[in-house]
């Protein structure tokens, strides 16, 4: 387990990881917070949609369309 200590610059906050955990500078993170407190940081992933043709099913917004796409039902 790491344990770290988050650090106050101004009005936001830091924490400092190791360079151990192979993280590449500049890859943005998905934060999240639950309601005990636990933080989550999720790599933030390509938007697999952007530059989809006009009327492409990656277009539409019904549920069944999102799950044919993600799940190939």
């Amino acid at each position: 387990m790491t344990v770290t200590t988050l650090h106050e610059h101004g009005d936001v906050y830091s924490l400092t990881l190791p360079e151990a955990m192979g993280l590449s500078d500049g890859q943005q993170y998905a934060v999240f917070q639950e309601d005990n407190g636990t933080i989550i940081l999720s790599p933030k992933q390509p938007n697999k949609f952007e530059g989809a043709a006009a009327g492409s099913e990656a277009e539409s917004d019904t549920e069944y369309a999102y799950a044919a796409l993600e799940f190939g039902v």
